[in-house]
């Protein structure tokens, strides 16, 4: 979906400006009044793409954030396995099967490949997405976690990694500048994960990225948390570190 979602954005986008250039000058309009309604056209199929994004959990070169995990790699509590239910000022969510969490003020989305958390008590755009690639074949790479965290022993490894990810991930963006910034290796709600964050610059914006990938139930597992410039303050943390604290793998 995000390749697909991308690219169906930037061919709409790009087609509505040059096609409102091209319309205008056929019909003899001046260059300048050409190029301000494409300019305009532009704008609009941009903020029309923008909503769709809102509409759908910032999917795509949204997804990408940086360091909070300070406080995330406790071992959390026992929690109930309701779908979702209310149990003491907790609202547990599970993914029967694979993981379950308190998202007590945070709203829940679904995308074809997981699903997203967004903080409705920050006051900032903070995003929790939690994705699973399809099953690992036999002549996969990797056939579990243990070999998966074995074969980036290294800092080299682990950096590449993260960066062959993240570029993936915005192939089709241009003019963005990522520096990933930690890698290592950590624990998240009882599972073991390559952990990285990173900056994106999209000016006149920055993204912040931390990614957790771990092969868990014979897929790729990437947790990610995202966020922009300002948004991080003691409410923000604390919301993140609730969330990330009840985080069960099963």
């Amino acid at each position: 979906m995000l390749g697909t979602l991308n690219l169906i954005a930037l061919i709409a986008t790009f087609a509505a400006a040059f096609g409102a250039f091209a319309f205008l000058k056929e019909r003899k309009w001046p260059e300048w009044a050409s190029g301000a309604a494409a300019l305009l056209a532009f704008a609009a199929v941009s903020t029309a793409w923008l909503l769709v994004y809102r509409a759908t959990g910032f999917p795509g070169w949204m997804r990408w954030p940086t360091q909070l995990f300070a406080h995330s790699t406790t071992e959390p509590r026992q929690i109930s396995t309701a779908i979702p239910s209310q149990i003491s000022g907790s609202e547990i969510f599970e993914k029967p099967g694979y993981y379950s969490l308190n998202i007590k003020g945070w709203q829940h989305n679904t995308t074809p490949a997981g699903d997203v958390f967004i903080c409705s008590t920050c006051g900032a755009q903070i995003q929790v997405q939690l994705d699973y690639g399809p099953e690992l074949d036999s002549d996969a790479i990797y056939h579990s976690n243990k070999e998966f965290l074995a074969a980036l022993g290294t800092e080299n490894a682990q950096k590449d990694f993260a960066e062959s990810l993240l570029r993936k991930a915005i192939l089709l963006q241009s003019g963005f500048t990522i520096s990933v910034e930690m890698v290592g290796l950590s624990t998240i709600g009882g599972l073991e994960v390559l952990q990285f964050s990173a900056v994106v610059e999209m000016p006149p914006t920055i993204s912040h990225d931390n990614t957790m990938v771990a092969i868990h139930k014979n897929r790729i597992m990437k947790l990610t948390l995202n966020y922009f410039d300002g948004a991080m303050n003691d409410n923000t943390r604390a919301a993140i570190h609730e969330l990330f604290s009840s985080l069960r793998f099963v």
